[in-house]
């Protein structure tokens, strides 16, 4: 599955970048701990409402605002929560749609982060809690470069 979706990607024509407002990062100090995760490696989001329980949707809808819907849609089809050292991540797309719809999530265990990429019509937009860059696994990466503005794009 998540091959099919680094492959599918592969058509991005644009990429943006949106940080957390100054605000949200005094929320982020008291935000739930992200620990919780590890005991969900393996299991898929929909069987364990992920991103509708806590301690994840208050802080995805505070991430992405109005874009937290679309953030849902774009993870209707996914692998397993994964986990890679201290970072855990889903990958998914909007059903029928992935190489225009689709969306990353990654969470620093440590740290307490957590980091979006979320790409609609094509066009990819990064969504981070204050911090250093979260250092992405091998295939994260691999998909995120995949994603990435394709040169002498039109």
């Amino acid at each position: 599955m998540t091959i099919l979706l680094a492959m599918s990607v592969m058509s991005i024509y644009a990429c943006s970048s949106q940080q957390t407002p100054p605000e949200q990062a005094t929320a982020l100090a008291t935000a739930p701990s992200l620990a919780s995760l590890k005991n969900f490696v393996g299991k898929y989001p929909a069987e364990i409402k992920l991103w509708e329980s806590p301690p994840l949707q208050g802080r995805l809808r505070a991430l992405l605002g109005e874009h937290y819907q679309k953030f849902l849609v774009n993870m209707q089809v996914t692998g397993p929560l994964i986990a890679d050292g201290n970072v855990a991540y889903v990958t998914g797309n909007k059903p029928h749609s992935g190489g225009s719809e689709a969306a990353i999530f990654l969470a620093e265990i440590e740290s307490n982060r957590i980091h979006v990429w979320l790409m609609v019509n094509e066009i990819m937009t990064e969504y981070h809690e204050p911090g250093p860059r979260i250092k992405l696994p091998r295939e994260v990466e691999t998909m995120v470069n995949e994603m990435q503005p394709m040169k002498g794009a039109n």
